[in-house]
This record gives C-alpha cells, sequence and structure tokens, in this order.
C-alpha cells in the first residue's frame, strides 16, 4: 500500500520548515523575499516523495534545495532571492550525471516531474 500524499506533503512541509528555522538562527539577515521564496518552493516540492532534503542560502543570495531520491536521483532547484516570479532552476542528476537541467515554472516543473518520476 502507498502513501497517501497528504502524509508525506505534511512531513516535508514541516522538515523543511525545521531546517529554515535552523538557517534563520545562523544567518544575520533574513528577509521578506526569502521567507516568500522558501514558502513557494516548499509548497511545491513537498508534493514530491523524496528521502532526504537539504536548504541552503548562500553569499549570492540564492536559495538552493537539494532533494535526495533514491536510486541516486537528486534534484536541485534554486531560486534568486529578489525574484519575484514563480520560475525556478532545475538540475537533475542521476548517478552524479546531469540529465536535465532549464528554467521553469516551479508548479508547471513540479507537476511534470512528479509524472516523469512515477515512470
Amino acid at each position: 500500500m502507498g502513501v497517501d500524499r497528504s502524509d508525506y506533503y505534511s512531513k516535508n512541509n514541516l522538515l523543511i520548515s525545521n531546517l529554515y528555522n535552523i538557517l534563520k538562527g545562523n544567518k544575520n539577515i533574513i528577509s521578506e523575499d526569502i521567507d516568500r521564496n522558501v514558502q513557494l518552493i516548499s509548497d511545491n516540492i513537498s508534493e514530491l516523495e523524496f528521502q532526504d532534503i537539504h536548504l541552503e542560502i548562500t553569499k549570492s543570495d540564492i536559495i538552493k534545495f537539494t532533494t535526495v531520491f533514491d536510486n541516486n536521483k537528486i534534484l536541485i532547484i534554486s531560486k534568486n532571492v529578489s525574484d519575484t516570479d514563480t520560475d525556478i532552476i532545475y538540475s537533475y542528476f542521476i548517478n552524479r550525471q546531469l540529465i536535465a537541467s532549464d528554467v521553469s515554472d516551479i508548479s508547471i516543473f513540479i507537476q511534470k516531474f512528479k509524472e516523469y518520476i512515477c515512470l
């Protein structure tokens, strides 16, 4: 029997929120732009059934989510903090080899990625 989407969605959202709260404690400045973009990505990426996730905010104000799936599959989603649109940069790796990388609207990308990952 599979896992109910709502079960892992809630768990993932809580995990990301906890990671972000840890980052907020370690960073000197967290802005509304960062809050808004982390929430945007979190709301979408939580729909994916991943095994592990890492969150980073770089010195150049890039938010970077690294999600780890089974069988050496890694998805990296990045977004500039100052961007007000819903576009993200994604890179997908299998066995450390880049399979796809592009810019896309996050909700469209997540929907297509969910379909792809189920193949």
